[in-house]
């Protein structure tokens, strides 16, 4: 899961951010 939102990340930064919300939590 961590290594798809990686991925993620560098194509929506914005995404991004609300995962690693979602990751703290």
């Amino acid at each position: 899961y961590k290594e798809y939102t990686k991925e993620y990340c560098e194509k929506y930064s914005c995404y991004c951010s609300l995962n690693k919300a979602l990751e703290d939590d």
